[in-house]
């Protein structure tokens, strides 16, 4: 999927699941996907989401092991500064490619794009599903919109995003 335009997570507690809404300008106009994620696919997902965060290739070639969580925290604070959390989701007339039906997502892949961005493949059980292709902004987008459902949820997951007031940023970075 191309030309993300708006995301969404919200807690519905009949289902115990968050739902993601995504919007994206496709071919055909204006598409809205919608993916349930349950506690244990959060968690799974939220652990890729780091380990991809901590494994990008640029921080492992430039910047000293003792430095990337600071380097880190950084990149969050940058992106979170930059993204709209103000605008409400915006419920439109869209094209439902995956259905009424919000897609339970069973399946997660992530991995690196050669362009700086990551690729998230997110499946059911079925194998039906999408492709999305998010910006490192998207990314830490996305991890500060699941922390607040899984909070409102009070799943106990214990996740975290930077609190910009409390992150550290020394004057000199260590670089290879």
């Amino acid at each position: 999927m191309t030309g993300l335009q708006q995301m969404n997570v919200s807690f519905d507690p009949a289902e115990d699941r968050l739902l993601w809404r995504l919007t994206s300008q496709a071919e055909q106009g204006l598409c809205e996907f919608r993916l349930w994620m349950t506690r244990r696919m959060v968690r799974l997902l939220w652990g890729g989401l780091d380990q991809l965060l901590s494994q990008d290739p640029e921080k492992i070639l430039r910047v000293e092991p003792a430095a990337r969580q600071v380097v880190r925290q950084f990149e969050e604070q940058a992106a979170l500064e930059k993204a709209d959390f103000k605008t409400p989701f915006q419920a439109q007339d869209a094209a439902l490619p995956l259905g009424e039906t919000p897609l339970l997502v069973s399946q997660i892949k992530l991995n690196h794009a050669a362009d700086g961005n990551k690729i998230m493949v997110l499946h059911d059980k079925n194998n039906q599903g999408i492709t999305l292709t998010l910006s490192p902004t998207m990314v830490h987008s996305l991890r500060k919109l699941l922390v607040e459902s899984a909070q409102k949820a009070q799943w106990d997951l214990h996740l975290e995003v930077a609190d910009p007031k409390s992150a550290f940023i020394p004057a000199d970075l260590p670089m290879q």
